[in-house]
């Protein structure tokens, strides 16, 4: 009579085979991946040339001392570049006469940037509009002022011809000549301050002035997305960049007495034609802020001619009857989400 301790031969083949079974599950089995943790994200906000300002830095980041940076960098391209201010570099070189003026190392940067687009621009972008702007009731004055007559328009210096820069000074043609780079100095202030969290070891951020946008590296490992606006409002498309700018142009933010603010230097009016807005990408905000002025001073047709002979990623949004429609330059596809 068999032992009845003893197992049943498929019972003796049975538990060794779960034991095995058990062995390889332990060694493969792998707990359900979790979701990485939100990266560290501190924020900045406030005030600055008139608009607001918004600063993203992830990672690692001491608040306190993030603050302090971009505050002393804005003040120092307010106090080199406003027109607002009296006494800020570009308005003492505004008062000055025809002799050469020494100037600071950043303004003369953004001078020579306004330079090569005043002259790929054909003109339309023009930093000596600014007695033009005054003009037309959109400058420091902050009034609204009668439609001037053509012996007024006609009398402005105009032409940035007029200003010469050599071994750090800038010489005026006439004393009249005065320079307004408020179409291009809230993008050198967004790369100012992008190149400070660079410089203190953050790779991955974004900031922003006044809707003017730069971003660098990622978030949470993924591309920046940023929204075009809609001049009705909301967001007309989104693109996703990498180390890049993106700036806008529009006259439906800044309307007086029913005229755009943008300034057409070569007829020495406002710009008429049925253009909303302009966006560009590109390397520095600086440059996409001064390409988008001078885009939407051209107008959808030329302006998309002259985008695409200078190799720009822009987008070009013009009322019609129905809405608005979308032009674009090919590059600029690539980059909408």
């Amino acid at each position: 009579m068999a032992d009845p301790r003893e197992l049943p031969p498929l019972r003796k083949l049975l538990l060794p085979g779960l034991f095995i079974a058990l062995l390889f599950g332990a060694l493969f089995w792998r707990r359900p991946a979790l979701p990485p943790p939100a990266p560290e994200l501190t924020e900045l906000t406030g005030q600055v040339f008139g608009t607001t300002f918004s600063i993203k830095v992830v990672g690692p980041a001491d608040g306190a001392a993030l603050a302090a940076l971009v505050d002393e960098r804005l003040s120092d391209v307010d106090a080199s570049m406003s027109t607002w201010k009296p006494d800020s570099e570009l308005s003492r070189l505004n008062a000055a006469g025809t002799e050469p003026f020494p100037v600071s190392a950043g303004l003369a940067e953004v001078l020579e940037l306004s330079a090569a687009v005043w002259s790929s621009s054909h003109g339309a972008f023009d930093p000596t509009v600014g007695p033009l702007v005054d003009l037309w009731g959109f400058g420091a004055a902050g009034r609204a002022l009668p439609e001037p007559d053509e012996e007024a328009l006609a009398a402005v210096v105009l032409g940035f011809d007029g200003v010469g820069l050599t071994a750090g000074a800038v010489t005026k043609a006439s004393p009249q000549v005065r320079i307004d780079l408020s179409a291009v100095a809230k993008g050198w202030a967004v790369d100012q301050v992008a190149n400070d969290l660079r410089a203190a070891g953050h790779r991955d951020y974004l900031v922003e002035i006044g809707g003017e946008v730069r971003v660098g590296g990622s978030k949470a490992g993924k591309l920046w997305t940023l929204g075009v606006e809609n001049p009705a409002g909301g967001v007309w498309t989104e693109v996703q960049l990498l180390d890049a700018a993106l700036a806008t142009s529009g006259d439906y933010r800044n309307v007086v007495n029913g005229r755009s603010h943008t300034i057409d230097p070569r007829t020495r009016r406002p710009v008429t034609h049925q253009l909303a807005s302009v966006s560009v990408v590109a390397d520095t905000c600086a440059e996409a802020d001064a390409w988008a002025t001078a885009l939407t001073v051209l107008g959808a047709d030329e302006g998309l001619r002259v985008a695409e002979a200078a190799g720009l990623d822009a987008l070009f949004l013009v009322r019609t009857d129905a809405g608005f429609e979308e032009r674009q330059t090919a590059s600029f596809g690539a980059l909408r989400r």
